[in-house]
């Protein structure tokens, strides 16, 4: 897949068993936000930069009963005007633990498990798992066959003792 249209196209014709958003772009800069359910696969588009959390913008219905906490982060990042911010700014965002991006309720099942940044103008990757050691990637470089020179990335998702211990 060379470009967001094909990537749209290739969404619209595999069936899907559940909800899910996926953000995608490419080299001319034209992204996207999908909207992709068992029944449809709804696109969002802008020249000025997307947000996306956990929940449906156009295909409400989709939604989990409760998305407060998905709607919350979403007028974080407009009100932060996070489409204009730069790579390492927007990474740090959600990977800061003292951000209001940054969830760590891990006993409920719900928590930044790891943040994934990849900037298609720069071809540079970031990741990282949660409170973790920064993974940062040359994409093209490595796709041409480069090794990491990092072997291992560590996180830290802490769990609250149990009476049980």
């Amino acid at each position: 897949m060379r470009t967001t249209d094909q990537i749209i196209e290739l969404f619209k014709q595999i069936s899907q068993a559940s909800c899910y958003n996926f953000s995608v772009g490419d080299v001319n800069g034209h992204y996207a936000v999908l909207e992709v359910s068992p029944n449809a696969v709804l696109v969002r588009t802008s020249d000025t930069g997307l947000i996306c959390t956990n929940h449906f913008l156009q295909a409400e219905a989709c939604n989990r009963p409760d998305v407060t906490c998905s709607r919350n982060r979403y007028s974080f990042l407009t009100e932060q005007k996070a489409a204009s911010m730069t790579q390492n700014d927007l990474f740090n965002l959600f990977a800061d633990s003292a951000s209001p991006l940054f969830f760590d309720d891990y006993d409920n099942l719900f928590g930044t498990l790891h943040t994934f940044s990849y900037s298609f103008e720069t071809r540079r990757l970031i990741t990282a798992l949660a409170q973790g050691n920064v993974l940062d990637i040359n994409a093209s470089e490595w796709f041409a066959g480069k090794d990491l020179t990092m072997k291992a990335i560590y996180g830290n998702i802490a769990k609250k003792p149990t009476q049980d211990g």
